[in-house]
């Protein structure tokens, strides 16, 4: 069996300015998470796709560069877009394709690796990482013409024992089984829970600093284990 991990990188990051260029506690957040791929000793080969030449000529002697033409590079195509061309063009040979972004700094070695062999034995085609909401989600709000409206209608009068846990997606990483890209259904999922502490995303300038903190605290912890 074939294991490929894939990070996506483009140039044109409009929140946070040159966003995969950034470090953290002095490492770049790329080289974070080559690390963590390497750890695995899993993966046979290690991809980056961008259209950035500072990242290419940075990275081409640790990652196999793919690059990203700049249709898929706008503001109007997805991830799921760039995974199914790079499936469809260089990486058609591996069995599971691992794609992985550049803010999943928090994530350990152990974690992919439990995450593989989940979906390794799932007849899920499609593996995503998940962490719990800290409150039930008929809990919560949207904020519409600065009123806030409940999601659920009376559900604040519901005792949160008699509500089911409900999970958010992680967006950290997800598997992907070659089969997966015949037909590209996101439905039947099989899924790798994080804590919150693993759950950060790169959206906006605040988060980085949610990220470095969270990123401190878990190496702090691991160096005590």
């Amino acid at each position: 069996m074939k294991i490929a991990a894939l990070i996506p990188a483009r140039k044109g990051s409009k929140r946070i300015k040159n966003k995969n260029r950034l470090s953290i506690d002095g490492n770049p957040l790329i080289e974070i998470i080559i690390n963590t791929l390497n750890e695995t000793n899993f993966f046979d080969e290690l991809y980056l796709s961008t259209d950035d030449q500072f990242l290419e000529k940075k990275y081409k002697s640790k990652l196999n560069i793919l690059n990203r033409t700049e249709e898929l590079s706008d503001d109007h195509s997805t991830v799921i877009d760039l995974l199914k061309h790079h499936q469809s063009n260089e990486l058609k040979e591996f069995d599971i394709i691992c794609l992985i972004f550049i803010h999943a700094i928090n994530v350990s070695s152990r974690d992919i690796l439990s995450a593989i062999k989940t979906l390794k034995s799932s007849s899920c085609k499609r593996l995503m990482t998940v962490c719990k909401l800290p409150v039930p989600i008929e809990w919560t709000y949207k904020l519409k013409d600065k009123s806030l409206n409940a999601n659920f209608k009376d559900a604040e009068l519901i005792r949160s024992q008699d509500l089911e846990q409900s999970y958010f997606d992680a967006g950290q990483f997800y598997l992907y089984k070659a089969s997966w890209f015949d037909k590209c259904q996101l439905a039947n999922i099989a899924w790798h829970e994080l804590t919150l502490l693993q759950s950060v995303d790169l959206d906006e300038p605040k988060d980085l600093e949610l990220l470095e903190l969270f990123y401190k605290m878990n190496k702090q912890q691991k160096k005590s284990l």
